[in-house]
């Protein structure tokens, strides 16, 4: 029900917005030029707003902004459906065993995993980190520079825990659906 009053917020709140300024613009552009300097007095507002309505009148658009909020919660509860519908319709990845591999001068190891990106159709490369060269653990790439890496076990273990990285990521990420594309990995 939220999503319904805040569609309705923005969509009709700004339409209102938008044809009330025009409104006041062309009343002001209409008005006599005698009667101009009092436009500003916002009299003429306060005989709007005492204005009597019909209660049919009311009824009328309380019944329409009912009919609208129907539609509206139909079409997002389509939407999520829809959405669901897609994320289990998730192919089968043919490469899921390849989260591994060596890279680089340094013969780098580097884990990674997969998502499916189903507004692309296709699958994405996720959580690309390089393994640790002294126990294979997956490090944490350094927040500042993608140039370093920790590695929590050999800080656990009193060890030196920070290695240089000699590969760039997307470097990395490229080679990987590069030997996937051209079938260089085994599956």
């Amino acid at each position: 029900m939220k999503k319904i009053y805040s569609w309705i917020i923005d969509k009709w709140l700004a339409g209102f917005i938008t044809a009330s300024f025009f409104f006041i613009l062309k009343l002001y552009i209409e008005l006599p030029e005698d009667s101009k300097s009092n436009f500003f007095n916002f009299g003429w507002l306060k005989e709007i707003f005492n204005m009597q309505i019909p209660l049919y009148f009311a009824i009328l658009i309380v019944l329409f902004l009912i009919i609208i909020t129907r539609f509206e919660k139909l079409r997002l509860k389509r939407g999520f459906t829809s959405e669901k519908s897609h994320e289990s319709k998730t192919p089968y990845n043919h490469y899921k065993n390849y989260k591994s591999d060596i890279f680089g001068v340094k013969n780098s190891k580097w884990s990674w995993d997969y998502k499916w990106l189903a507004h692309r159709q296709s699958f994405e490369i996720t959580d690309l980190k390089p393994n640790c060269p002294v126990c294979d653990t997956t490090m944490d790439l350094d927040d500042y520079s993608y140039h370093s890496a920790d590695c929590h076990k050999c800080r656990l273990d009193g060890k030196n825990y920070t290695f240089r990285i000699s590969e760039n990521i997307s470097d990395v990420s490229k080679e990987i659906i590069r030997k996937i594309k051209n079938n260089e990995v085994s599956t």
